[in-house]
């Protein structure tokens, strides 16, 4: 990223940086970041004609090309510098979101199923895992569920073990001190970590549990199976969203189209569900371990569906989803594993030593048990997704 400064009346400085960022076309957008006075103020996909109401502001103009960000940047840096007129036709204003800070994770509430496993953990990076009950549930959706779509049958599915599964989806600070690199599209490291692949978030896992501090604690990370994530986003109930079937009070618990201004936001600013896990509807799509396939008809402990197949699952919609009917519990969507943009991120499991049992869906629907025994160390399993090294 290349950034250059221009001066500021007043003695300041606004700092000017080129982004890159992926359309749900999956052709790439340039934009321009203007950074002036704390303010952050970017020029990427979406253009609505609006008046310029007061200095501290969010600037949004097209600029679906290298030649159109750049007009855009001229059109827009001596308007942001003097602070004087209405904004130049074609760019949208949008206020700044105050920033705050996360819930601390002795004032998440947890469960008395939740308490009677323990309190909420937090890692060597700062990441919350609260901790998910062992359970049986009816995962999919009823025949009888006007919302029900193709690859929703319901069926009963047993989880043997507890977990504990990310009070949040990953972001981007917390990515980058793992991975030690990252170009985030958006400016705050509170944001989701996004334009990440399938393969790059079990990679991220990997490294997680190498690191030295969570090695020491015998701590290690995956990504959640797909029953583990409708489990979790569920928290108990039976209803279209965690919150009951209600879209509009669905906006109190997620960011989908009707209120997300076309992006994502940063994790934890919507109510959370029964088991304190936030943003598990909509904001951003997050992967799943598991390939995409057809469910089974029969009820099942434990599944995780592996196979060839090149489309992983990611679950509970995100930002981008035009109606709240596709950020339901229930709802799959199916991604290219190597599949990058701004509309996809993820959570991980923190795993609890336990003996583990998990029944593996081929492609060609046969299942098969694996039992695995693990005390506190990371271990390795060619049949569960990620493989994590032997301790």
């Amino acid at each position: 990223m290349q950034a250059t400064n221009a001066p500021q009346p007043g003695g300041g400085t606004v700092r000017v940086r080129s982004l890159v960022a992926f359309n749900p076309d999956d052709r790439a957008s340039f934009a321009s970041e203007f950074v002036f006075a704390g303010e952050s103020i970017v020029c990427p996909i979406d253009v609505r004609p609006v008046t310029r109401s007061r200095p501290a502001t969010r600037l949004r103009a097209s600029a679906a090309g290298l030649l159109r960000r750049t007009s855009a940047a001229l059109l827009v840096l001596p308007w942001l510098i003097t602070g004087c007129g209405d904004a130049p036709r074609g760019v949208s204003v949008q206020p700044r979101e105050a920033e705050s800070a996360l819930p601390e994770p002795a004032t998440l509430l947890l469960s008395s199923e939740q308490q009677a496993i323990g309190a909420v953990e937090v890692n060597s990076i700062g990441m919350a895992f609260a901790p998910i009950p062992a359970g049986t549930f009816r995962m999919g959706t009823e025949e009888s569920d006007p919302l029900r779509q193709d690859g929703e049958s319901a069926h009963t599915v047993t989880l043997s073990n507890a977990f504990r599964l990310g009070v949040f989806a990953v972001t981007q600070q917390q990515y980058q001190r793992v991975m030690q690199s990252y170009s985030p599209a958006l400016p705050d490291g509170r944001y989701p970590a996004v334009m990440v692949s399938w393969d790059v978030a079990v990679e991220f896992c990997k490294r997680l549990s190498n690191l030295p501090e969570e090695l020491a604690a015998g701590r290690s990370y995956r990504l959640p199976t797909e029953a583990e994530w409708e489990y979790a986003c569920r928290a108990g109930t039976s209803t279209a969203y965690s919150c009951g079937n209600d879209p509009v009070v669905l906006r109190d618990y997620s960011w989908f189209h009707d209120n997300a201004l076309q992006r994502p936001h940063p994790v934890g600013e919507k109510l959370p569900n029964a088991w304190s896990l936030y943003d598990m509807h909509g904001n951003v799509f997050e992967w799943c371990r598991d390939s995409m396939a057809e469910y089974p008809s029969a009820a099942i402990v434990d599944p995780v569906t592996t196979g060839p197949g090149d489309v992983r699952v990611a679950r509970g919609g995100s930002w981008y989803c035009l109606s709240s009917q596709l950020v339901r519990s229930a709802v799959r969507h199916g991604f290219r594993r190597s599949e990058r943009t701004n509309y996809i991120g993820f959570r991980v499991i923190l795993e609890i030593p336990s003996r583990d049992t998990h029944t593996q869906i081929d492609g060609a629907g046969l299942s098969r048990r694996t039992t695995l025994s693990h005390a506190g160390k990371a271990f390795r399993c060619e049949s569960c997704i990620p493989a994590h090294s032997a301790g």
